[in-house]
């Protein structure tokens, strides 16, 4: 390592996430108790267990019960492709994301059980995107980076950035 190299933060941007919607909490722009059904486009009927639905609030503390990781990922990861999961990740797409999550079958009451959920930070950034009109990268830059001075923090690495990357 140098003073040049690069390292993924991976994630560090669940906590990130997490930082971005207290702010908007905190702005009235949504609020913990809110069903997140509020701010998806399309019918989830799937999003409840014995109609209790998943709130903001599961989002941010991994208690919504939405799986782990995102559908497809895990055959890659049981097999220890870690070149295939992030080839597969890099490929799945916002629209992939919405599409599956409508097969979701919740197996118990959001906010009862703690589960790591990539998905349910996924869902959280998606929602902050809508609620702000802008991306979520630009709402880590604008509202994390800049302020922290981060100037090499980024979601897209340039060509000579990823040649700067740590291997892992």
């Amino acid at each position: 390592p140098t003073n040049e190299t690069i390292y993924p933060i991976a994630s560090v941007t669940k906590t990130m996430t997490g930082y971005l919607g207290a702010m908007a909490v905190l702005e009235g722009k949504m609020k913990l108790d809110d069903d997140i059904r509020k701010y998806l486009k399309g019918r989830y009927p799937n999003l409840t267990y014995q109609d209790k639905p998943i709130k903001i609030k599961h989002l941010l503390t991994h208690t919504s019960r939405l799986p782990a990781e995102i559908v497809g990922l895990e055959s890659y990861l049981e097999k220890g492709d870690m070149e295939g999961a992030l080839a597969y990740v890099k490929s799945y797409s916002k629209d992939q994301f919405f599409n599956d999550l409508k097969s979701i079958a919740l197996d118990t009451i959001p906010g009862t059980r703690y589960l790591y959920s990539s998905n349910g930070t996924n869902l959280l950034g998606y929602i902050l995107e809508d609620i702000y009109k802008t991306s979520y990268e630009d709402l880590l830059e604008t509202h994390i980076f800049k302020k922290a001075g981060m100037k090499n923090t980024k979601l897209e690495l340039d060509k000579d950035q990823k040649e700067k990357l740590s291997n892992g």
